[in-house]
C-alpha cells in the first residue's frame, strides 16, 4: 500500500516493548462456590474521609452487605475507631434477627479491620476474617460496588433535591433504604429486604427525597412567645366573629 520501505522481515518473537506497554492483567471469574443461607458471608469496606461533615458530624461510613441476600446495612462514624463497636453491634443484631451464627466475613487490609481488636472479637465467636489480597479490590467487589452505587444515588439525590453537601449522610442512608427494597439480579424473586427478613416489603409509604413537609413541634419545645401569639391571634379571631 505504500513505496520506499522495501521487504518488511516477519518477526517470529514477542515484541518485548509491547509486551510492557500493553501489559493487563487477566478478567476476575466468578466465584464459583455459591452461599446459600443469610450470614454465611459478609462484605465490608469503609468508605470516606467525606469532603463536609454530615449534620450529625460523621465523616465516613461503613457498609456491610451479605452474600446470600444482598440485604445492606450502614452506619455513619466520626473516626475510624468506631469499626469495630459498629461491627460488634452488627453481629449481635443479625444473629438475633436471622437466628444464624455467622460464619466469616471479608474485608480489604485496612487498619480498621486489621488490628487486634477485631481479630479478637471475631476469633472469640468463631468468626473467619477473609482478607482481600493488597491492591486487588475485585477480590471484595460485592461491597466496592455496593459504595458505588449507593454514593452514586446518594449524590444524585441531593442534586434532585437541591440540598448542600452536609446531608450527604441522609441521601445514603435513603440510597442504602431503597437497595433493600429494589429488585436485584443476586436474589431471585424477591428484594434482599424480604430474603432477610423473611416479609415481603410495603412501599405505599414512600416519598421523593427533599420534598417539603410540615413538621409538628411539641408544645413543650416551642418558645413562650409563640404560644402568646397563637393566644392572641384566637382572641382576635373570637373578637372579629
Amino acid at each position: 500500500m505504500s513505496t520506499g520501505f522495501g521487504d518488511l522481515p516477519a518477526t517470529k518473537t514477542p515484541c518485548e516493548v509491547c509486551l510492557v506497554g500493553k501489559h493487563a492483567s487477566n478478567p476476575f471469574k466468578c466465584a464459583k462456590k455459591k452461599t446459600k443461607h443469610p450470614l454465611e458471608l459478609l462484605y465490608m469496606d469503609l468508605c470516606g474521609k467525606m469532603e463536609e461533615k454530615s449534620i450529625g458530624g460523621s465523616n465516613y461510613f461503613l457498609t456491610i452487605v451479605d452474600d446470600f441476600t444482598r440485604y445492606t446495612q450502614v452506619y455513619f462514624l466520626c473516626s475510624k475507631d468506631e469499626v469495630y463497636d459498629r461491627i460488634s453491634e452488627f453481629i449481635t443484631q443479625a444473629e438475633r434477627e436471622t437466628g444464624l451464627k455467622l460464619k466469616a466475613i471479608r474485608s480489604d487490609n485496612g487498619t480498621e479491620f486489621v488490628n487486634q481488636r477485631v481479630e479478637k472479637l471475631l476469633k472469640s465467636k468463631g468468626i473467619k476474617h477473609q482478607r482481600s489480597v493488597v491492591m486487588v479490590p475485585q477480590q471484595n467487589g460485592v461491597v466496592e460496588r455496593a459504595q458505588r452505587f449507593i454514593a452514586e444515588r446518594a449524590r444524585c439525590t441531593l442534586a434532585d433535591a437541591g440540598l448542600p453537601k452536609c446531608y450527604w449522610a441522609e441521601a445514603v442512608s435513603t440510597a442504602v433504604y431503597l437497595n433493600n427494597r429494589s429488585p436485584t439480579k443476586s436474589v431471585k424473586n424477591m428484594m434482599p429486604i424480604e430474603a432477610w427478613t423473611g416479609e415481603k416489603p410495603d412501599l405505599s409509604h414512600l416519598r421523593i427525597f427533599g420534598c417539603e413537609v410540615m413538621v409538628k413541634i411539641p408544645s413543650k419545645k416551642r418558645p413562650k412567645y409563640e404560644t402568646l401569639v397563637k393566644s392572641l391571634i384566637v382572641q382576635m379571631v373570637l373578637l372579629s366573629v
